[in-house]
């Protein structure tokens, strides 16, 4: 199939995720969220009304491949809640950060994470069957801390069986999500998940002898149920070289699927020789992908798997892309501890990973190992961004001296109410540039989503908005 038309379809399909995720991944919930409300950058405040103050806060940071968190100067305090608005001593907090830390609440519901640097995080919350967010909070020096209500989590019990029916023992279910879970299947082929949030949740099953699967579910009450049929898998073997045949060891490889997409599950890591084995993958059609950090990541041909292992397969690695530069406010002063971020351009947005990092103190910033290819890059900070930079690295592999101003400030501003026409504080509003009307689709992929949340009279402020339409939900 044309690459072209396989990147426009990966973009349209990205889009159409982002729609179901943030809009309709609530239907089923007790406290529903705000309509979308649609915005254009610099046409004054807006009003979001909903229906109740929420019982759960339902956000999400947006799922950027990042590198390791730089340490920063932020601390991140916040308080755990119950229903009433007592305290929970004991609820165990995750932070998104990378890699992801834990806290747990003291007596008075009080939690801290130090040593970060301001951009947006997703929080979760567990204390014993309850469960808080996921919310996202955009940690500035000047943010409130962040409170976090907890819920009666719910139950999602999962069948696992086999082409005939049977039951599958001994099979890992995991939910995918913030808070992980793990339980296995008994004899009969379940195996429960508790606390998990409700709303839509989504599991992975492992087991030996088959390929993993995937389902999701939406949970509306206390109790959800997924049956999972899993199918005979068959390894899949081979090596990872450099462009020189050199072998390269501690890559990652994983399965992507016939759209080229990363990320389906099955993963190993190559050895001192290069070599890989996938144990257990679906027949059909897959590419097999490899990253270590330091080459551009690289793709093999379309591997076609029937009622047998396959060997000999060869993924070739050629030399990373690196790109550095230096990230000015407006007052051409270094900007210390921004965000940047570098996606693909055009029909590689939706077939390059995205990456992420943050400046240092002299407000330098590098990213290596990167797609040589067609890039764009963006900063952001707490209060600004950058306009979108092309970058070309498919002749060259260093971009050395790239200049990011964040002069870009576009602020939207605005209060969220309830039916009566009643603030309401600690609401999550989600602004994400609307593609559909007529936002270009960069600007889902490096903007992402902003986040803000509500003050003691419901206000909000989201701020280094590019101009364009955007869609505000509340929740």
């Amino acid at each position: 199939m044309n690459r072209r038309l396989v990147g426009a379809l990966v973009v349209i399909a990205a889009i159409g995720g982002a729609v179901w995720f943030f809009w309709l991944r609530d239907k089923g919930n007790k406290a529903a969220p705000a309509k979308p409300a649609s915005v254009q950058v610099g046409s004054g405040s807006s009003t979001i009304t909903t229906e109740e103050p929420p019982a759960s806060i339902q956000g999400i940071a947006p799922r950027w491949i990042r590198d390791v968190d730089k340490e920063g100067p932020l601390r991140l305090e916040g308080q755990v809640l119950d229903a009433a608005g007592d305290p929970v001593g004991g609820a165990v907090i995750t932070l998104g950060s990378v890699p992801p830390r834990t806290a747990t609440s003291e007596a008075d519901g009080g939690f801290a994470f130090d040593k970060l640097v301001g951009r947006e995080y997703a929080l979760s919350a567990v204390a014993g069957k309850r469960v808080g967010g996921p919310l996202t909070h955009h940690l500035t020096a000047a943010s409130d801390p962040v409170v976090i209500r907890l819920v009666a989590g719910a139950k999602l019990v999962v069948t696992v069986i086999d082409p005939a029916a049977n039951p599958v023992p001994k099979a890992a279910v995991k939910l995918i999500g913030m808070t992980e879970l793990i339980a296995t299947t008994g004899d009969d082929g379940i195996a429960t998940l508790e606390p998990v949030h409700p709303g839509w949740v989504a599991v992975q099953v492992s087991a030996a002898g088959f390929a993993a699967g995937n389902s999701f579910a939406q949970i509306g009450g206390a109790t959800g149920t997924i049956t999972i049929t899993l199918r005979a898998g068959f390894s899949v073997a081979g090596r990872v070289i450099d462009m020189k045949g050199k072998a390269i060891a501690g890559a990652q490889v994983t399965t992507a699927g016939v759209w080229d997409l990363p990320g389906s599950g099955h993963r190993a890591e190559t050895d001192a020789k290069g070599q890989f084995k996938l144990d257990a993958i679906a027949p059909g059609t897959h590419v097999l992908v490899a990253n270590d950090g330091q080459h551009a990541p690289a793709r093999s041909t379309p591997v076609l798997i029937e009622a047998r292992p396959v060997d000999g397969i060869e993924i070739v690695m050629q030399a990373g892309g690196t790109i550095r530069g230096r990230v000015y406010d407006h007052a051409d002063v270094p900007a210390v501890f921004a965000t940047v971020r570098v996606a693909g351009d055009g029909t590689q947005m939706g077939l390059v990973d995205s990456r992420q990092t943050t400046t240092d103190k002299d407000g330098n910033f590098e990213l290596t190992g990167l797609a040589r290819t067609k890039l764009k890059v963006r900063a952001e900070s707490d209060a600004a961004a950058s306009e979108v930079v092309p970058v070309d690295l498919t002749e060259r592999a260093d971009e050395t001296d790239v200049k990011l101003k964040l002069s870009v400030t576009g602020t939207i501003t605005g209060i969220v109410v309830d039916e009566m026409g009643q603030a309401v504080p600690e609401s999550q509003v989600n602004a994400f540039p609307d593609i559909l009307g007529g936002s270009p689709q960069d600007a889902m992929v490096l903007a992402g989503m902003s986040s803000a949340t509500t003050d003691g009279g419901g206000r909000f402020t989201v701020r280094g908005l590019p101009d364009g339409a955007y869609r505000l939900r509340a929740a």
